[in-house]
């Protein structure tokens, strides 16, 4: 998984959207593991989200991705080969049932899904973010 270009990560408290993601981020862990995609707008609501969803979706899940990304670094700095798949994924668009970016392919989101669906480390995951987000306070 590359670094999101965009967004900071979700343990700090200085845009509205990284409390947007760690709001969201336990949600997702729980559909990963369940195997489920959700759509943005379904995210959107179940989160309380202002509307229209497609406006402030990309920054919270954006900040799920990095921090997603520097964990895995972390990780593979303290010699564990870890390739954490891109959680994000599941969100996908209620026409196309794949994540908003257009290029990506049906059989490319299907690996990736599979990858997401299938990885055993979610709880690890999650429990490594809590903790640095709680080491925070």
């Amino acid at each position: 998984m590359d670094r999101h270009p965009s967004q900071d990560n979700m343990y700090g408290n200085a845009y509205k959207y990284q409390k947007r993601a760690r709001a969201a981020f336990p949600y997702l862990i729980k559909l990963a593991k369940a195997g489920e995609t959700i759509t943005y707008g379904d995210l959107g609501e179940k989160q309380n989200w202002p509307k229209p969803i497609h406006y402030v979706s990309g920054e919270p899940l954006g900040s799920i991705w990095t921090t997603l990304y520097e964990l895995q670094e972390e990780w593979k700095e303290g010699g564990h080969n870890v390739d954490i798949p891109c959680l994000t994924w599941i969100v996908v668009s209620k026409d196309t049932e794949r994540p908003s970016y257009d290029d990506i392919p049906q059989s490319e989101f299907e690996v990736e899904c599979e990858k997401i669906f299938n990885f055993p480390l979610w709880t690890s995951v999650y429990e490594a973010i809590v903790e640095k987000i709680l080491s925070q306070i």
